[in-house]
């Protein structure tokens, strides 16, 4: 049969993994994962690593080879302006040597990137100069999602949040057998 491909990109002890595209020679993810560093301006010391494997229902996965972005390319590219893009194709290697498809070809791998600026936490709240007199955050731990296998190989996992805050500690409910989990739980500190 062909080749049931998913791709595990790894950088700085993250891993992300694709879909699985089911009996292809040819697949396409468009699938948007993020890593980001702390500081632009230094220097990352981490490659970036992209890994390919093939899907076997009845046995265990086989690596068919992998490409990385050094971390010296990938300190230019945290450097780069906010919103350019860029796009790379990389041949996947394994041993040392190009991989080969089905048609003989080298196996490739198209890598899309684009420069964002990170989150800054709570970006809108401007704090007051003048502010005096006692005040209260009220903070609504909201959700999670995407949450990695924790139970075992075929259970979900069970989340809670627990907020600490001046030696207190505040706990969501538990959500039972889910990889999304929305709390909307409300805490109050003052």
């Amino acid at each position: 049969g062909s080749c049931d491909p998913y791709t595990i990109l790894s950088f700085g002890g993250l891993e992300y993994r694709t879909e699985t595209v089911k009996n292809s020679y040819d697949a396409e993810w468009n699938q948007t994962f993020v890593i980001e560093t702390d500081d632009a301006a230094a220097s990352v010391t981490s490659d970036c690593v992209f890994s390919l494997w093939d899907w076997d229902k009845a046995s265990k996965d086989d690596e068919i080879g992998s490409c990385k972005v050094p971390a010296v390319r990938l300190s230019e590219l945290f450097r780069g302006k906010i919103d350019s893009e860029a796009t790379e194709t990389f041949t996947i290697m394994a041993d040392g040597k190009a991989v080969r498809g089905h048609d003989l070809f080298k196996c490739q791998l198209t890598v899309k990137i684009k420069v964002c600026e990170a989150p800054v936490p709570f970006a809108p709240l401007v704090a007051e100069d003048a502010a005096q007199g006692s005040r209260r955050l009220e903070v609504t731990v909201a959700s999670v999602k995407h949450l990695p296998k924790m139970d075992g190989m075929f259970g979900k996992c069970d989340p809670y949040a627990v907020l600490a805050f001046q030696g207190i500690e505040y706990r969501t409910e538990t959500k039972k057998n889910t990889y999304d989990a929305t709390w909307d739980a409300i805490f109050a500190l003052e």
